[in-house]
């Protein structure tokens, strides 16, 4: 083999630069520092004439060992490339002087594998008869530049079957000379089979495609990412090849250079038909539950039993006074959240509830009271299902909460007319009662003891007698029929409220009754009392009658001592008289050290005509505190009294602040 190197040196290195000045050693130096395989094919004796050494760099072979081969280039190349190169060879022949051809193919390493070469070929003698005789051959490894093809063609591939399975597709546009390339899942989006090569798009082309009412907005939003140079992201309708309807979404990001110079845009362009339609659907669903819970004050909910947390409804941020969701993040709401809002007592109650609930059952109906975030008390009413696991624990709670305030309004005003109803009808029978029984009796004296006057003729002591029971009979029946009278005018008429000092009122009564009170060395305590809007004159009787009231039912000889005080009426407690949430309440206290009275009659002593004592031992007509109550029923309010035999009683009355 080190003698066919020495072959035919000179006529190779003639090829590759023209001269044969230099030496053969040189030569030889240079062929070897070539980084591709140099070889001469002897045509008719199937040998390699000339091979330089990087053979054995790249495929292991040394000279001595290739040439005990019968044909040397056939146990160089792989064998199912060997039917390949015998084409290729055909292909050399057929050139003429100083063409060349170029194919790949295989050959083979000593290790036992292959590797890729780019061979170029070339005629380097032929015979007489002008067939060829030798080949000139360079063999260039392209082993891993097939490789790297491979992978990015396999990445391509990859790329091109994500886009198609995500319905997107990227593209870039030259800032220079606003040339517009599409991958291949681009055209796929616009209904069009990708090109062979890359193809360049023109803008006119790409636009034609938009929905022509929506071309102005994307060419402004296109024009403002070019002047400032900055990326940008529409969201707009296309008609693709196919004449089918798509809604896109395409980002473009800009790509600048070290000077801050625009180079061009790159960019995808997905469909978001699905998404958007999606969406929209969904919106208008959100805007029709979010009109429902307008109109019926409500909203829904949903409990994650595991970490306590909520996820309100838009419904249920304006139920508890807040701009959703700006006002409060959804990471806070929690049912000590809730909390906030209500009472101790109201928070207390209804963890127990959800506690029992959650345990025992799968649904539940609650009715609290809250604060809003611009102190209004609210009535709610909460309906809460249960979902429970296959183990049965509870895992979510979901339900609606109501606003129920102007309903418990609205039931409370229904029972007041009730109340009022069933009262007056009981008076009316009451009335008819009297009328017929105890109005008659002061009208059978004088009718009697009358007659017997006549009867008698004569006035003598026992006619004077008769005479004067008569006059007290009749006077009884003044009294009475005064009383009548009065309790009869005690109507609401709302255009008599005025805002008024009660510690006025007060002391216009002690005036009033000055006489009585320094007769029976009564003593009045009143600390601070409020301003209200009342009926003045109705609220002047109202107090009179208890200041009398305390009087006449005082202990046998201890003076009076009464006292008045009042207070602001909790939350609570308002709910707990079934009062307006929304209003403001005094409760005034009216107490007294007198004789007091069994508890069971503290209903029985506001009903006309009712008494618990005999009129020679408490004169009176039973008419004083059932005026009272109808005078607290005319502001809307509430009179009830507490007391205890020897020990005293006390008359409480609760009146609002102001009528709303």
């Amino acid at each position: 083999m080190e003698n066919d190197v020495q072959k035919e040196p000179s006529n190779l290195f003639k090829l590759f630069f023209g001269t044969s000045g230099i030496n053969a050693d040189l030569q030889q130096k240079i062929n070897d520092l070539v980084p591709s395989i140099i070889y001469i094919y002897d045509v008719n004796n199937k040998k390699l004439n000339y091979v330089n050494k990087r053979i054995t760099d790249i495929l292991g072979y040394g000279f001595e060992e290739i040439n005990t081969w019968d044909d040397h280039l056939a146990g160089l190349v792989f064998v199912d490339d060997k039917e390949l190169v015998k084409k290729e060879l055909e292909r050399v022949a057929a050139l003429n002087d100083n063409e060349t051809h170029t194919y790949n193919s295989r050959l083979n390493h000593k290790k036992g594998d292959w590797r890729y070469f780019r061979t170029t070929g070339s005629v380097l003698r032929r015979g007489k008869d002008s067939t060829p005789e030798s080949y000139l051959f360079i063999a260039e490894d392209i082993t891993h530049t097939l490789e790297s093809e491979a992978e990015v063609r396999a990445a391509d591939e990859l790329i091109s079957e994500t886009e198609e399975l995500l319905q997107f597709g990227t593209w870039s546009q030259d800032a220079v000379n606003n040339k517009l390339y599409w991958s291949a899942g681009l055209y796929k989006l616009f209904g069009y089979t990708p090109p062979q090569n890359k193809e360049e798009i023109s803008l006119d082309f790409y636009l034609k495609h938009v929905l022509i009412s929506e071309v102005d907005a994307l060419k402004q939003k296109i024009t403002s990412s070019i002047e400032h140079k900055t990326d940008f992201e529409h969201i707009y309708t296309i008609t693709t090849g196919a004449n089918h309807e798509k809604i896109v979404s395409t980002k473009g990001k800009a790509v600048k250079d070290e000077n801050d110079t625009l180079i061009k845009f790159i960019g995808t362009t997905r469909d978001v038909t699905e998404q958007i339609n999606a969406y929209r659907q969904l919106y208008k669903y959100k805007q029709i539950t979010l009109e429902r819970e307008r109109f019926l004050e409500s909203g829904s909910w949903e409990v994650d039993v595991q970490t306590g947390k909520i996820t309100w409804s838009e419904g249920m941020y304006r139920l508890f006074g807040y701009e959703p969701p700006e006002d409060i993040a959804a990471s806070s709401l929690t049912l000590d959240f809730l909390a906030l809002h209500q009472s101790p007592e109201e928070a207390k109650h209804g963890k127990e509830k959800w506690a029992k609930s959650v345990k025992e059952s799968n649904n539940f109906i609650h009715e609290h009271s809250i604060t809003t975030t611009d102190n209004k008390i609210k009535r709610l009413e909460t309906y809460g299902k249960i979902l429970r696991g296959i183990d049965g624990k509870a895992e979510k709670v979901i339900g609606i909460t109501k606003d129920i305030t102007q309903l418990k309004d609205y039931e409370r005003q229904l029972e007041r007319r009730l109340a009022e109803l069933e009262r007056s009808n009981k008076e009316l029978e009451e009335f008819a009662y009297i009328a017929s029984h105890d109005l008659q009796e002061p009208l059978r004296k004088i009718s009697t003891f009358g007659s017997r006057i006549k009867a008698e003729g004569d006035m003598g002591d026992d006619n004077k007698a008769y005479l004067t029971r008569m006059l007290v009979a009749a006077e009884n029946m003044k009294v009475l029929i005064n009383n009548l009278l009065e309790f009869s005018r005690v109507t609401q008429r709302l255009n008599d409220f005025e805002n008024t000092d009660i510690s006025k009122i007060l002391e216009d009564v002690k005036t009033e009754l000055e006489l009585e009170i320094e007769e029976t060395g009564t003593v009045i305590n009143a600390g601070s009392l409020p301003w209200l809007e009342v009926i003045p004159l109705q609220i002047k009787q109202l107090f009179s009658n208890l200041i009398l009231n305390a009087i006449k039912f005082r202990k046998q000889g201890t003076p009076a001592i009464i006292g008045v005080d009042s207070i602001l009426l909790t939350d609570q407690e308002k709910t707990f008289y079934n009062l307006q949430v929304d209003w403001d309440y005094y409760k005034i206290n009216i107490t007294d050290n007198g004789i007091g009275f069994e508890q069971e009659y503290a209903e029985k002593i506001f009903k006309i005509f009712q008494r618990l004592h005999g009129k020679a031992e408490y004169p009176g007509t039973g008419v004083g505190l059932a005026i009272c109550r109808k005078i607290t029923d005319n502001h809307f309010g509430k009179l009830f009294a507490t007391g205890l035999p020897g020990q005293g009683s006390t008359f409480t009355v609760i009146l609002p602040v102001k009528i709303k």
